[in-house]
């Protein structure tokens, strides 16, 4: 085989039972997932019909397929395949269709659910309220994540008004006899259960199962996943619950936490090589991580060398207030794009899309139109995606961690987001902060000091609490 690691080849040749790979950023989980694709295939004879690889993105389905037929044919085995990669809609939803007459246009796009979502908010009934520009997305998270068991609290919306929001949204979809994405899951799982034969044919086709970026499965997959893996229980899940961050599309991280418990038998392995990042980056990000309480301990370290240009460069950098954030960001980026030797590909960061207007404004003025070598995105947008060097924004209390997060959970989310980030870096990592932002004071966020090495950590809270005590005395 290929040049792999010990913990990749130790998951690449697990055969059959259940498998978690706990993998960390830039560990190669991609590759583990394709290449245990062939192995099984080649090595172990398992026929490709019976191999159902499922992940969460159609792009991230495609690119997968695609390195697969790629790895296939360059071991002369043919460019043909008949495993199945999908997406949980795209291969459940197929099966419905066939068993239960639905239609592809009988589930309504995002785009669809927004316009009736905001028609609703927009009526003699609630029209009445005010609504945030995002509020029609927010909420349909928020319906969504209940329909998968999860609830939010400190939800910006009234109870009695969602309720109303609710009821109104559900009579509607029930009127144009419509689906949302959920609502197509919540009936495949109803179909299992009631239909022995169905099930028991699905499981005999879809003997190996294989689940990417597990840590944002939401309840519903989860019960489907398990009822179909049973009774062989051939499941390999691959995720990394320190990049757990949808929990507002009700994805839940405690199910990958309990995976153990649910499958005693389970075999494990932790990707713990970082082939993307330098040295300084991936034990910033570490230690920053390690700060949350629920999670999987891991030891991640970096593949390029300690010294020099491989330790990779961290810097904060403070403005004064976001229109200064936004001309420092902008002189950086038109000094790499100006000299035609630098090919750095780079990203602008930010946890709420708000944060970007200034500088997307500043780069409008002088004439910088985000070619090709130049991203703008949220920490969400981010993920799965690399760059050599990465600007994060307004990394200010409030901002990130975001203002309405109240409770442990919430606020452990937030933390896995920056976390997430940060380790988009290659080479450099720059984090702006404004000790003004909309004309108010802030803090800088209270990440900035976790990511310390432990000792320095230590002497920042302890200088916090004398001057607190200075300051009431």
């Amino acid at each position: 085989m290929k040049q792999f690691n010990n913990e990749q080849l130790k998951a690449i040749r697990h055969g059959d039972g259940p498998m978690m790979v706990l993998a960390g950023p830039g560990s190669g989980k991609t590759t583990v997932l394709v290449n245990r694709v062939l192995y099984l295939t080649g090595e172990l004879k398992v026929p490709e019909r019976e191999i159902l690889i499922i992940t969460f993105t159609r792009a991230a389905a495609r690119e997968m397929e695609e390195r697969y037929l790629r790895e296939k044919a360059a071991a002369g085995r043919g460019r043909k395949s008949e495993a199945c990669f999908g997406t949980f809609h795209s291969v459940f939803f197929s099966i419905l269709k066939e068993h239960t007459g639905c239609r592809n246009e009988d589930v309504v796009t995002e785009r669809e659910c927004t316009e009736l979502m905001w028609s609703l908010l927009s009526g003699p009934e609630l029209g009445c309220y005010r609504y945030t520009s995002d509020m029609a997305s927010v909420i349909l998270s928020e319906l969504g994540s209940r329909k998968n068991g999860v609830r939010h609290e400190g939800y910006p919306v009234p109870e009695d008004i969602f309720g109303r929001i609710a009821e109104g949204y559900e009579a509607a979809m029930k009127r144009r006899g419509k689906l949302d994405f959920d609502d197509m899951l919540i009936r495949f799982l109803m179909l299992l259960k009631k239909d022995p034969k169905l099930l028991s044919a699905l499981r005999k086709r879809y003997r190996y199962i294989m689940v990417d970026e597990f840590q944002d499965i939401n309840p519903v997959q989860y019960q489907i996943i398990r009822l179909l893996c049973e009774p062989l229980r051939n499941i390999f899940i691959v995720g990394d619950d320190d990049q757990s961050i949808y929990g507002f599309r009700g994805s839940r991280p405690e199910i990958m936490l309990g995976f153990p418990r649910d499958f005693p038998e389970l075999g494990s392995v932790t990707l713990e090589v970082n082939y993307r990042s330098g040295s300084d980056i991936v034990e910033a990000s570490l230690r920053l991580i390690r700060h949350n309480r629920m999670r999987y301990e891991k030891s991640l370290r970096a593949c390029r060398e300690h010294t020099g240009s491989g330790r990779g460069r961290i810097r904060e950098r403070q403005a004064s207030d976001e229109k200064e954030e936004a001309r420092l960001v902008a002189d950086d980026i038109e000094r790499i794009l100006g000299d035609p030797g630098d090919k750095t590909d780079m990203a602008v960061l930010y946890r709420v899309h708000r944060a970007s207007l200034p500088l997307r404004a500043e780069l409008k003025k002088r004439g910088i139109r985000e070619g090709k070598r130049l991203s703008l995105m949220t920490f969400h947008g981010a993920k799965g995606l690399e760059f050599d060097r990465v600007y994060i924004i307004s990394a200010n209390e409030g901002i990130t961690p975001w203002k309405l997060s109240k409770d442990s959970g919430e606020l452990e989310e937030e933390r896995r987001m920056f976390y997430v980030a940060m380790t988009r870096a290659r080479h450099e990592l720059h984090i702006f902060n404004t000790k003004l932002l909309y004309s108010r004071t802030q803090n800088r966020t209270r990440y900035m000091d976790e990511l310390l090495p432990e000792g320095l950590f230590k002497t920042v809270l302890l200088l916090k609490r004398r001057l607190r005590g200075w300051l009431m005395d």
